[in-house]
């Protein structure tokens, strides 16, 4: 059910090998930093006591857990729900849509377009934002 931290390694390595290859600058993103979330200004001082700082999971339709994630440090990173995505892509049926609904959805959807992430896959996954935010 957890993800291992080295799969969460691995996801991270390839975004910047995504971000290498695409030659691609980082810039501040608006709809990400409008909410609580996407703006975490803590830094690594906040958490240097903690060994995990969060959780971040994933829950079919029917609200059952189906992966989870410790957050370890600052607070989210766009690897934590990359590599809970790439589970779930890996382990359904390879025509199957995935609804996404995750508080930065918007912004999540952008950075995998703008980093060709999961091309093969890619028309498989819709976004949206949860109410809450």
């Amino acid at each position: 059910m957890f993800i291992d931290p080295a799969n969460l390694d691995r996801v991270k390595e390839y975004i910047a090998d995504q971000e290498r290859i695409l030659k691609i600058r980082k810039k501040p993103d608006k709809c990400a930093d409008s909410h609580k979330a996407g703006n975490d200004n803590r830094n690594e001082t906040t958490w240097k006591s903690c060994d995990d700082t969060g959780i971040m999971g994933a829950c079919c339709r029917h609200d059952a857990v189906i992966h989870l994630c410790n957050i370890h440090g600052t607070g989210e990173n766009r690897a934590l729900p990359l590599a809970i995505l790439e589970r779930i892509i890996k382990t359904i049926e390879p025509n199957r849509p995935i609804g996404v609904l995750y508080d930065l959805g918007c912004s999540l959807d952008k950075f995998i377009d703008l980093r060709r992430i999961w091309p093969e896959s890619r028309s498989r996954l819709s976004f949206g934002t949860s109410v809450f935010h």
